[in-house]
Parts: structure tokens; sequence; C-alpha cells
């Protein structure tokens, strides 16, 4: 724990800048500043990424397209930078998608930001006149305000959270279907963990979910999302994974 180390493609997530003594394709210590302290956590994305430190303090750098660095800047940032907008939070989780991010504070609550032109953000239920396509500072979800959130896992258009209970909410794009706010999944109950690859979900689950499934009155039935009836977004292009856009962002 502490100290970061990074090497390959200096495409922006190196978090330093390459020299002559210290190339890319070698491992360095990314200069992160004093505040930092201790670094306890770190995602990649496709083009930026999150730290956290000791301190619950959230960091960032790279790509500040669509607002993925939530700092409310135009400009790449190549060095790690602080988050002031997560200052009042208290952080205990990060994760990161292809172009948003998410985060977890200590009350279980959940706040997104980035590309959200397929609703990973989950921020439809906030009060909006428009649904903005990207937002460029960290903002809780509400509709997830009722639940008290243990985990979090960010796929490439999608955005996945466990409650303390064990319950599964989805929002974002999977399988072709574009769900603008978080969605419980019924099938799942009593979820330990949850990973997420670029188009799916993996969840760990209690070993007697299904026993204890089974001895309720009424299983649950399947889930099968339908889209959104205001849905406005364009049929996406062909994808890099089968069902997903192309990602042209940078």
């Amino acid at each position: 724990r502490g100290a970061v180390y990074s090497w390959g493609e200096n495409c922006r997530l190196l978090g330093r800048t390459p020299t002559p003594q210290q190339p890319a394709h070698t491992p360095h210590l990314i200069p992160f500043p004093p505040l930092a302290a201790v670094i306890i956590d770190i995602q990649v994305g496709l083009y930026h990424c999150l730290a956290l430190t000791q301190q619950r303090r959230v960091w960032t750098w790279g790509s500040a397209k669509s607002g993925r660095l939530g700092i409310s800047t135009s400009g790449d940032e190549f060095s790690p930078v602080a988050i002031p907008s997560l200052w009042k939070f208290e952080i205990v989780r990060v994760s990161v998608g292809w172009h948003h991010s998410c985060v977890l504070d200590s009350g279980g609550r959940a706040l997104t930001w980035g590309d959200n032109r397929y609703g990973q953000l989950g921020l439809e239920g906030n009060e909006f006149s428009t649904k903005p396509d990207s937002f460029d500072e960290p903002t809780i979800v509400k509709r997830l305000a009722f639940v008290r959130l243990s985990t979090v896992a960010c796929g490439a258009y999608h955005t996945a959270f466990v409650t303390e209970l064990g319950q599964l909410y989805v929002t974002g794009l999977m399988n072709e279907v574009t769900q603008q706010v978080p969605t419980h999944i019924p099938l799942i109950s009593w979820c330990i963990s949850i990973v997420c690859g670029p188009c799916d979900v993996i969840a760990l689950c209690r070993r007697d979910a299904l026993e204890m499934r089974s001895q309720t009155a009424a299983p649950p039935t399947a889930f099968t999302p339908t889209p959104p009836p205001s849905a406005s977004l364009p049929p996406p292009s062909p994808s890099l994974t089968p069902g997903y856009p192309k990602t042209k962002q940078s």
C-alpha cells in the first residue's frame, strides 16, 4: 500500500511524464503530492484513472473528455490531481468505466460523473430539464437514496450497485438495452461482491441464497428489461464488443 508505479503505452494513464531516465515502458513511481499520503486503491478506465487515499480523498488523472475526471476542466491531466468536490464526503470505494466513474461514501451513497450517453450514471431520477450527455462533477444518484450501498462496479457503459442487504441494481447499456435508472435485478439475492467486464456483470452471492429464495412463497420472475419510453439515443454503432458502441473518445 502507498506507492504506485506505472509503465506501458503513454496514453495519459501513466500519471507521470516519461523522460530518458524514466521511460514509459519501464516501471517508475507516480509522483503523488505529499497531501495524497498513502494510496489504498487504484482503478483504471480507458483513458483515465482514480486513486483512493487512506485519508479517503480521491485523485484522478488522464483524459478530461466527457467530464470523466470530475474536476470541471477541459484539459487533460498528466499527473494526479485531487477532486475537490469530494472532500466533504468520506469515500470508501472507487470504480471506473470506460468513460465514467463512480464512488461510494461511508454513508452508502453513490456519486457518479463522466459520460452519460447510455444512462450509465443512473442520474435520470435527478431533477434536470433535459438529460445531459455528461457530468463533469460528482453527482449523488438520488434513485438509490432509499438504500445503503456496500459496493459498486463499472463496466464499459454500465454500472452495478450492491446494497448492504445483497440486492443488485444495474444502470446503463447491457445486451443492447439501455436502462436510464438503476434497475433492480430480482434473480440476484444475497450478493456479496460484483465485478464488471466491458459488457457483463459477475456477482458473487452467498452459497445458500438459492435455498433461502426457494423457501419464499413467491419466487422472483425473470428480469426482462425494456428500453425507456422516451429514449432519444441513436442505435449503438458497430462495436468493439458485440452489442456495444465503438469508443472514439480519447
